[in-house]
């Protein structure tokens, strides 16, 4: 029997798995980092607020369209492989042959409406030359997003996190030295989509290399492929035009000169920015979950009860202290990286982070109702956000501009959340645990009320927090803002302790995980 064949122990498994968790997670917070190093220096280069907004617009819809041809295209990849690795390269075949019509249509058809999207939705003409170079983002990535399922379905983690972090690096240093270097000749807007589009295009072929070859075994028809992946799609589709949307509707509805517009847009950028963080780190969970879960569901009801208990606890533990930070100093927040002017979107920081919080958890849990084989029940889960965000927002926009946008989305993504966790207790017996979750909420907001009186520049009180003068509002208060953020954290997670929500179990969980920790 060779090692290959040799069935892993529990330990091993769980060391294994709990170890991809932690590469995956770290490339993740990298991900943000990087990614928060071009929210810093993006906004300096280009100058104006006006053409930050430009930006945000192209590449939020950009967003919305990959989504069609990344998380969908990569989870099908890997419940494919996760289910019968011996025939991984025949369904990395198939999925090339698919997603050669799917992302070379894309990026066709980006191209030809372009001019016609930047005219007739966003009343912005000059808009359609950088979204025509986003088309070529959305047809790299059709075929990165193949390398990341193959890896991930293999669960060979510790690849998967060396091409995200590739990827990562790539896209800071491509996007900002594009804007500098190209932006006198294509713009400086379409020079930074431009350089996104090269980073793309520079992992895409990285990770080719990085997934290696196998013995091609088997046979995979790109239509049972296109079968799964199509309700992968639209679930991650939905998902994703969820985050994006409200900075659409904003530019597409909002009277007004197409400037004034534009620098509305940016400053919701920079709310937007931040609001999504508790979502983008939790994030990461659904890399391990997916497989784990197209795995176990038909076969092991307890372990997918354990998963959906455990994952959501995790999710909203993690979602909750950030939301609650954010929500009470908002233009501490938004200014830790954007410039002073932009802490006019504090407001709709406040409210649009509430709606974060319930948004992370409904995204694990659709993740996975996806991966236990029913897509179709999360598409109809995120039609229902979709449907109340727009609907909303297209009522409240004209009169309340970006607040109102922020309002009608967290409302959708509230609504949601309960629709979710109704679809999960009913199919599986379980779904968030509610309990946990209040005391979960308690723990943070009291942590928020202290950051609240201490730091924000206007407290509850009516006046500065205590210390909220400390170095004005240069490089010291920031540094503030993050050490007071980083203090209260752990305070936090003595009251979670304290409160019962961190238990021991996951206390020795993650030791176990942890390299050179003990497999018991």
């Amino acid at each position: 029997m060779t090692d290959e064949s040799k069935a892993a122990t529990p330990a091993d498994e769980t060391a294994k798995i709990g170890r991809g968790a932690l590469y995956l997670t770290f490339t993740k917070l990298w991900f943000l980092v990087t990614g928060y190093v071009i929210v810093f220096g993006l906004p300096r280069i280009l100058g104006d607020k006006a053409l930050m907004g430009k930006y945000a617009v192209v590449t939020g819809l950009g967003a919305i369209i990959n989504a069609l041809v990344i998380q969908g295209t990569t989870q099908a990849v890997s419940r494919f492989v996760s289910k019968e690795p011996a025939h991984a390269e025949a369904v990395r075949r198939a999925a090339y042959r698919l997603q050669a019509v799917l992302g070379g249509g894309m990026f066709a058809a980006i191209w030809l409406v372009a001019p016609w999207i930047a005219e007739n939705f966003w009343h912005d003409p000059e808009l359609a030359t950088p979204l025509r170079w986003a088309g070529g983002i959305t047809l790299f990535y059709a075929f990165y997003a193949i390398f990341m399922g193959y890896l991930n379905g293999l669960k060979e983690f510790g690849r998967q996190a060396l091409v995200d972090f590739a990827f990562s690096n790539m896209k800071v240093l491509c996007i900002l030295i594009g804007a500098v270097v190209l932006g006198g000749t294509l713009g400086k807007v379409s020079a930074a989509v431009a350089g996104f589009a090269t980073a793309a295009g520079v992992t895409m072929v990285f990770a080719f290399f990085v997934s290696g070859r196998r013995e091609v075994r088997g046979h995979l028809a790109v239509g049972e492929l296109l079968r799964f992946q199509v309700f992968t799609m639209a679930f991650t589709f939905m998902t994703t035009f969820i985050a994006r949307a409200d900075l659409q509707i904003l530019k597409a509805f909002t009277p007004g000169e197409a400037d004034a517009v534009n620098v509305a847009t940016g400053d919701y950028y920079g709310a937007q920015q931040f609001s999504a963080i508790p979502y983008q780190l939790v994030f990461a969970i659904t890399f391990v979950l997916f497989p784990l879960v197209s795995g176990a569901a038909g076969r092991d009801q307890n372990a997918l009860r354990g998963y959906i208990a455990n994952t959501t606890r995790y999710a909203s533990l993690i979602a909750a202290i950030v939301v609650a930070l954010f929500v009470s100093c908002p233009q501490r927040t938004i200014t830790i990286l954007f410039p002073p002017d932009y802490a006019s979107a504090s407001e709709a920081l406040q409210i649009l982070a509430i709606g974060y919080l319930f948004f992370s958890v409904f995204f694990i849990m659709t993740a996975i109702i996806t991966a236990s084989g029913r897509p179709q029940a999360s598409v109809l889960c995120g039609v229902v956000v979709a449907g109340i965000q727009v609907g909303l927002g297209w009522l409240l926009v004209e009169e309340h501009g970006k607040v109102g946008v922020a309002a009608a989305t967290s409302i959708g993504m509230a609504s949601g959340f309960v629709v979710a966790h109704v679809y999960l207790r009913r199919r599986f017996g379980r779904g968030i645990d509610v309990g946990s979750f209040a005391r979960t909420v308690g723990c943070a907001a009291a942590i928020g009320l202290v950051a609240n009186l201490m730091l924000a520049r206007s407290s509850v009180l009516g006046g500065p927090g205590f210390i909220a003068s400390v170095g004005g509002t240069g490089i010291v208060a920031k540094g503030m803002t993050a050490i007071g953020f980083a203090g209260l954290g752990l305070v936090y997670l003595f009251l979670l302790k304290k409160s019962r929500v961190l238990t021991d179990d996951d206390l020795a969980r993650l030791r176990k995980v942890l390299p050179g920790g003990k497999k018991t």
